[in-house]
């Protein structure tokens, strides 16, 4: 099983065994690459990945026999990408507004190779492949190395009957919510993005981000801030990676040194808060969406408040840095007069890949996979 995971910056590719019928934990074969921007040139980016795999697959003496693609973008059920939400694989903005990308994929296979569309494979949501990934990590056996701020251990049955989150920083924030059932099953509970809510932003911060926005637009050469009327911003905006390189005055997120630096610590600070106020939004049940469209329903809304567990991945999962932003997140909570929400560390490395992959391979079990 080939599973890929598409970032704002790069494309991570992993190749993964089936052993009986369960699919091995470590890749066989793994891959980095640069994001390629715009619609036409990602698609054959994923296209290039895949016929490579396949090829790889035979000197191993294996068959590729499915694809897992976790990708930006909040698909409606006709799998076409609602307004405004992959705003960072295109050349612009809102390039994959509308595009079903399923289909570009599919297309792209047509015109370069068509042998590979006999290969099934799937595209969902990069957070809801990277939540369920961590969950079977999870349920799969009690590991000491996965506890919360509290330093209490995550065992297996934590997670069933609960509500779930995933927090994912990058270019972008990844989330989405998960109920785990009591056979250990799980469904997914809005369609996740909360990068997208309306935030409240305190005044003498909005000049901080802003000055950071202008920054960023200044390098990229595109806006990089959503600030609505009445003075709310996008969640994402306030914490991404690139808005807190930029208030620090880093390059990248390795430069930073939150206990020498005074202006990393800040930008730090200020991240923490706003991840907190992000949950302590989710949390109340009452939110909107940048995009009205776009926004949870009133059940999706209550059901999401009832999130209790907050997983933390990626880099965030095994940094230093990301426990202090789960600290400085549940101050804001303190703050708040928020109780019981547990932020935990996952500190596994290539989940992403291996999220993708499995779900794929879910799907094929259960006969679910699309059909070319």
């Amino acid at each position: 099983m080939l599973g890929i995971d598409v970032g704002g910056q790069t494309v991570k590719s992993g190749l993964y065994v089936v052993e009986g019928n369960e699919l091995a934990k470590k890749a066989v074969w793994i891959d980095h690459a640069v994001t390629a921007k715009g619609v036409d040139d990602h698609a054959c980016q994923i296209v290039d990945i895949i016929e490579k795999a396949s090829k790889l697959s035979k000197p191993m003496k294996g068959r590729l026999i499915g694809v897992g693609i976790a990708t930006p973008g909040r698909f409606g059920v006709d799998g076409i990408i609602k307004p405004g939400t992959n705003p960072n694989v295109g050349r612009f903005v809102r390039e994959f507004d509308g595009i079903h990308l399923r289909g570009e994929y599919v297309r792209a296979m047509q015109a370069r190779n068509p042998d590979l569309l006999a290969y099934p494979f799937n595209v969902k949501n990069d957070g809801n492949a990277m939540l369920a990934g961590m969950i079977k990590s999870i349920q799969a056996k009690e590991r000491p190395d996965m506890f919360d701020q509290k330093g209490k251990i995550l065992k297996p049955h934590c997670v069933t009957g609960n509500h779930v989150g995933l927090i994912g920083l990058g270019t972008g924030l990844g989330h989405a919510i998960i109920h785990v059932n009591s056979d250990t099953s799980y469904r997914f509970v809005t369609d996740g993005h909360a990068s997208k809510l309306k935030v409240s932003v305190d005044a003498p911060d909005l000049r901080m981000v802003v000055e950071a926005g202008e920054l960023m637009k200044a390098k990229t050469g595109k806006e990089e801030l959503v600030i609505c009327d009445d003075g709310r911003m996008r969640a994402e905006d306030l914490y991404r990676s690139p808005m807190v390189n930029a208030m620090a005055g880093v390059e990248t997120g390795e430069e930073l040194d939150i206990e020498v630096n005074e202006q990393h610590r800040k930008a730090i600070e200020f991240a923490g808060k706003y991840l907190g106020r992000t949950m302590a939004l989710i949390h109340s049940g009452k939110n909107e969406d940048i995009e009205p469209a776009n926004g949870w329903s009133e059940e999706d809304k209550e059901q999401a408040a009832k999130t209790s567990i907050y997983l933390f991945g990626g880099g965030l999962g095994r940094s230093e840095l990301g426990l202090e932003l789960i600290k400085l997140a549940d101050a804001e909570l303190a703050k708040q007069e928020i109780e019981g929400i547990r932020m935990v560390q996952i500190p596994d490395t290539n989940v992403a890949t291996h999220a993708a992959a499995i779900m794929a391979f879910d799907s094929l079990k259960m006969g679910i996979m699309e059909a070319i």
